[in-house]
C-alpha cells in the first residue's frame, strides 16, 4: 500500500515549498502509540519548539509519518525511500505553553516554548517484521552547545511495533506531559522523567543518544538541494531505518550530555533525573524507557529535548536556611504524612507543595506543629514540601510518594 493520491499532491506543493520549510525552531520530541484493538493503532506525535529564536517558524500544520517493515527477514540496511509501506499525514491538533518550574525561592531565565500534539490511528496487518514508524525534519538550533553543526543537523524520532507487541495488543509506555526546561547552574536538581505504561509492562529508564536525520537540502543554504530527499529538510516520505546518532562535540556525548564536571545521572527504576550543570548554554539530551514483559522486551521509546543551562537568582540564600524543623515522616509514605514544626513561635507558616515538574499542587497553612495530610490521590512521585515562615523560605524538605 503506497501513498494516497492526497499524500502524492501534497509532497508535489511542498516540494516546490523552498525556503519558509528550514526550521530551526525545534528543540526536542517524542512518540508514542496506543493499541485500540482489532489491528488499529493510535499514533501520538509531540514536539516541542523555540518561540523565542529569531525568525521563528510555527509548527508546521501538518506532519509526515512513515512506515517500514524489516528487521526480520528483510534487511533495513538494503532498503530506500521508496520501499516505505505507507505515509500518514498527521494533521496539528493542539499546541500549549511549556512554563519554567514556580519554585519560591527561585527566578528562572525566560523562555518562550511549546508543544505540539499530533495523532492518527491507522490499522496495520499482522507481519512477521518490526513496524518501524518515524517522523524527519531539519534543523535543529545553531545555539545548541553539545553537538557538531547543529544548525545542519536535523532530528528522527521513531517507534517499533514487534510482533510480539502487535499480538498482544500492546500500547507504547507515554512520557508524563510536562517537562523542566531550566537547569540551573551549580545547583543540584531532581527532576521526574518517568513514563506511565498502559498497560503496567515493568520500565527501565537510561540516558541515551538522540538520532540524526533530514538535512539541509532545499533550504535557504542548500536550495539547489532536493526538499524532500534523505538530505532534504523534510525528507517525504522519511527515510527508512537503522538511523545515526547525533555526533557530539569533545568533552560532551550521550551519556555526558552536559559535559565535564557536571552531574547527569538517571534511576533506572524512578525515572529521576539528577542534575548539576557546571557549564551554561543549550544541551540535547535524550532519554530512554525499555518497557519489559514477564522479562521480555517488548518496546523502546525515547524523548529527546535542547535543555537550557544558566544562572538561576535566588531570593534567599543557603545560610538563611533553617535544617531541622520541619519534619515529615513517614517519608517514603503512600496515604498520610504527618508535617511537623521543632520550634515555636507567633510566625505565620505555610507549607508550599511542588511536584517534580516546579508546578504548585497545594498551598497548606499549619495551624499546629503536628499536622496530618491526606496524600493517597497523588501521583507516585518526588515532591518537594517548602515551609515559609511570614512569606520567607527557611527550609525545603523532598517527600517519595509510593503506591498505595
Amino acid at each position: 500500500m503506497k501513498q494516497s493520491i492526497k499524500q502524492f499532491y501534497l509532497f508535489l506543493v511542498l516540494s516546490v515549498s523552498i525556503v519558509p520549510l528550514y526550521a530551526g525552531h525545534i528543540i526536542g520530541g517524542n512518540m508514542s502509540y496506543k493499541c485500540l484493538g482489532n489491528n488499529w493503532f493510535e499514533f501520538n506525535l509531540q514536539l516541542y519548539r523555540d518561540c523565542n529564536c529569531t525568525s521563528c517558524a510555527d509548527f508546521d500544520p501538518i506532519v509526515y509519518l512513515s512506515l517500514y517493515r524489516c528487521g526480520n527477514v528483510v534487511n533495513c540496511n538494503g532498503l530506500n525511500q521508496s520501499d516505505h509501506w505507507i505515509t500518514l499525514d498527521l494533521p496539528l491538533i493542539s499546541r500549549s505553553t511549556v512554563s519554567n518550574p514556580d519554585i519560591p525561592g527561585f527566578q528562572f531565565p525566560e523562555q518562550c516554548l511549546e508543544r505540539g500534539d499530533y495523532k492518527f490511528a491507522l490499522a496495520l496487518p499482522l507481519s512477521n517484521e518490526i513496524y518501524y514508524i518515524s517522523y524527519q525534519r531539519c534543523c535543529r538550533p545553531e545555539t545548541v552547545t553539545n553537538i557538531i553543526n547543529p544548525r545542519n543537523v536535523g532530528m528522527t524520532i521513531f517507534t517499533e511495533i514487534q510482533l510480539n507487541a502487535f499480538e498482544a495488543c500492546n500500547s507504547s509506555s507515554i512520557f508524563q506531559e510536562s517537562i523542566s526546561p531550566v537547569f540551573c547552574l551549580g545547583e543540584t536538581m531532581e527532576i521526574d522523567h518517568s513514563a506511565l505504561d498502559p498497560d503496567g509492562d515493568s520500565l527501565v529508564y537510561s540516558i541515551c543518544s538522540p538520532f540524526t536525520g533530514a538535512g539541509l537540502g532545499g533550504g535557504p543554504d542548500m536550495p539547489g538541494g532536493n526538499t524532500n530527499a534523505c538530505n532534504g529538510i523534510i525528507p517525504i516520505p522519511s527515510c527508512p531505518p537503522p538511523y545515526n546518532f547525533v555526533d557530539y562535540t569533545s568533552g560532551f556525548s550521550g551519556g555526558n550530555p552536559l559535559g565535564p564536571g557536571s552531574q547527569f545521572s538517571i534511576n533506572p527504576t524512578s525515572g529521576l533525573i539528577t542534575v548539576k550543570p557546571t557549564i551554561a548554554g543549550h544541551f540535547l539530551v535524550a532519554i530512554c524507557v525499555e518497557e519489559y514483559r514477564n522479562g521480555v522486551l517488548i518496546n523502546t521509546s525515547s524523548r529527546e529535548f535542547t535543555y537550557l543551562a544558566a544562572a538561576c537568582q535566588t531570593t534567599y540564600t543557603r545560610e538563611n536556611l533553617n535544617p531541622g524543623s520541619l519534619k515529615l515522616f513517614p517519608n517514603p509514605a503512600n496515604n498520610f504524612i504527618h508535617i511537623t514544626i521543632q520550634h515555636a513561635g507567633t510566625a505565620s507558616n505555610q507549607i508550599h507543595i511542588f511536584n517534580s515538574y516546579g508546578q504548585c499542587i497545594e498551598k497548606l497553612d499549619l495551624i499546629s506543629n503536628d499536622q496530618k495530610l491526606d496524600i493517597s490521590g497523588w501521583p507516585e512521585g518526588l515532591y518537594n514540601l517548602i515551609l515559609l515562615e511570614d512569606g520567607k523560605v527557611v527550609q525545603t524538605e523532598k517527600l517519595v510518594k509510593i503506591e498505595n
